[in-house]
């Protein structure tokens, strides 16, 4: 059986200390000045301290067992049951959910900000039933083709068709935990204007000639809350999308929409023959192979077909966009140190679209151009 394994900083998770990463990391339902923000001095007076020093020793109301803190925290947070809304008690629910998950597994409450190496990694363990022993030999694999070749060697009574899908279900899994329940107010497109942002890219649709009665291809797609209105418009439309929770929210948005699960490295033969393929936010993925990706987007995009593809300039955190990205989300010495979210790398979109365009030219695009939005590059090409 796999191991048990600590992560470092180890952090024994007494009630408090989920309660202060929660406050500290601004992790709340707060939605307007009328509703109680969560701050450490408001926190600490309700639980009785006598300094917000004292949050992160709190064990709890002893006279509750472990499973019903969950209740506990509403009350404090909301009041009794009767004094909240509905809609922010089932917000409050998935995130809290998704920190216990992460202390449970881990024994570390700041996991809650969900490494996506570390899950990638223990969920290939745990398909494997192997010890990695990640700790001691972090795993230098960037991408997915850099995770079968490890795994080939590591896994040698497995073939390649086995070890592949373990990687494409560890991959899912990964994306389904952290992107499964997505909000629009987890994303900056929703939370900095929506509206901007719709007319950002119906501007570039038009610049590029594209026509709505032709076939969409949207890969890594999420549920696509943000092309509401855009999408739909596209006579036929394909959304590819990994995560099957996201997926099926895409399916309820989008009724006629053909959803396919699967990844941008190896998109399936309905795909093919695409006038637009669309792939935004998606080719900075944990794990992506670009050149494979790109590879995948020539094999489905016709002859004179488009393909856009964004890189994000940043990413979002307490209501603004943080330039640059973070490389912990495939760099699991960083991971595994306790850098989940480190400072961010302001070259790293830069190195992404640069990466993006060398393999686009290899893959027989033209007319490549790259257009600089409110929150993300554009790439778009030409099918020659």
């Amino acid at each position: 059986m796999t191991s048990k394994r600590e992560v470092r900083p180890t952090i024994r998770g007494t009630f408090g200390q989920m309660l202060k990463y929660l406050v500290d990391n601004d992790i709340h339902p707060t939605v307007s000045d009328e509703r109680d923000p969560w701050t450490q001095d408001r926190l600490a007076s309700r639980l009785g301290l006598e300094n917000r020093a004292q949050i992160g020793r709190w064990v709890g109301d002893k006279m509750l067992p472990p499973k019903n803190r969950f209740d506990q925290l509403v009350e404090l947070f909301f009041g009794k049951p009767d004094q909240h809304p509905h809609e922010l008690r089932e917000l409050f629910v998935k995130k809290y959910r998704r920190a216990e998950e992460s202390q449970r597994r881990y024994g570390n409450p700041a996991l809650f900000a969900q490494s996506s190496t570390l899950l990638f990694w223990s969920a290939l363990e745990e398909a494997s039933n192997t010890n990695f022993d990640l700790d001691a030999f972090p795993i230098k694999a960037k991408d997915v083709t850099e995770a079968i070749w490890l795994l080939e060697n590591k896994l040698l009574n497995w073939d390649g068709g086995r070890i592949r899908q373990a990687v494409v279900d560890a991959r899912a899994h990964m994306f389904d935990i952290k992107y499964g329940d997505l909000q629009k107010d987890d994303d900056e497109r929703h939370s900095l204007g929506i509206d901007a942002w719709t007319e950002e890219f119906e501007t570039l649709l038009t610049k590029r000639g594209v026509g709505f009665d032709s076939k969409l291809v949207n890969v890594g797609m999420g549920p696509g809350l943000e092309g509401i209105g855009i999408y739909d418009r596209f006579s036929e439309f394909f959304g590819v999308e990994l995560s099957r929770t996201a997926l099926s929210r895409a399916a309820e948005i989008f009724p006629k929409m053909n959803p396919i699960y699967g990844d941008a490295e190896y998109l399936p033969a309905a795909t093919h023959n695409a006038d637009v393929y669309i792939s935004l936010k998606t080719f900075s993925s944990s794990f992506l192979d670009i050149e494979k990706a790109v590879r995948s987007c020539a094999l489905s995009v016709k002859s004179g077909g488009l393909a856009i593809i964004s890189v994000p300039l940043g990413y979002y955190k307490d209501g603004k966009l943080i330039a640059g990205l973070s490389p912990t989300n495939y760099d699991l010495a960083l991971a595994i140190d306790g850098h989940f979210y480190g400072v961010p790398q302001r070259m790293l979109p830069h190195n992404l679209v640069n990466k993006i365009v060398q393999a686009l030219y290899k893959w027989l695009f033209v007319d490549i151009q790259i257009d600089t939005g409110r929150h993300e590059f554009y790439i778009s090409a030409r099918k020659l």
